[in-house]
């Protein structure tokens, strides 16, 4: 019996770690901080409207099935 008790322990703290590995093991890692560059130059100036054509949303079944395209005036 006391052998039985014994094994049921061990395998407990062993289930237990394995968890705690897999649990570091899958943690995303950290992300910078992403810093924002110093503005040297002015933003341009839009010279008329932005045209933004979306294109396969009749039957998308994902977001990888739609297409934008975008039209910027120079």
């Amino acid at each position: 019996m006391r052998y039985l008790i014994t094994s049921i322990a061990a395998l407990f703290l062993l289930l237990a770690l394995i968890a705690l590995v897999e649990i570091i093991w899958n943690q995303e890692p950290e992300q910078p901080a992403i810093e924002t560059p110093a503005a040297t130059t002015p933003a341009p100036t839009p010279t008329g409207p932005l045209t933004i054509q979306i294109t396969g949303l009749e039957g998308a079944e994902s977001i990888d099935d739609v297409w934008a395209v975008i039209e910027i005036p120079h």
